[in-house]
């Protein structure tokens, strides 16, 4: 990871991953997050493009809960 987005992201960024990567190395990315500074949320989402045209779409947050909270409005 070194040399990735948490190097180059500013001290209290906050990245929303919208991939769907197998838990642990989501996990990986949440320790490898916090030790640079950054806020890491899992974020995959579910409905596909049909529910993208709807505004339907439904999304899985893992994360603190407070950083959940804060990121929700972008979801």
């Amino acid at each position: 990871m070194d040399g990735g987005v948490f190097a180059s992201a500013k001290k209290g960024a906050m990245i929303l991953d919208t991939s769907t990567i197998l838990p642990g190395p989501s996990t990986e990315l949440g320790v490898a997050a916090k030790a640079a500074g950054v806020t890491f949320i899992d974020t995959p989402m579910s409905g596909g493009v049909l529910g993208a045209r709807a505004g339907t779409l439904s999304f899985m947050c893992g994360g603190e809960a407070d950083d959940v909270t804060k990121g929700t409005p972008v979801l």
